[in-house]
């Protein structure tokens, strides 16, 4: 990577990185691609998309 993309917390690092990547297969006609690896039952952080990713979810709440 040539930029670096400063933020607050970890939570909103997960968050950026998840909608880079969305954004990143989006603009390769690929927008099918969204399957991310975690770890389960681990701390992600607390907003939507972080928490998403932690296992706690029944069904993901992104889109």
């Amino acid at each position: 990577m040539a930029k670096a993309f400063f933020v607050n917390s970890g939570s909103e690092a997960n968050d950026t990185q998840v909608k880079i990547v969305w954004y990143y297969y989006n603009a390769l006609g690929r927008p099918n691609k969204k399957k991310f690896i975690a770890r389960t039952k681990s701390y992600h952080g607390s907003t939507t998309i972080a928490a998403s990713l932690s296992g706690y979810h029944e069904q993901p709440v992104f889109p």
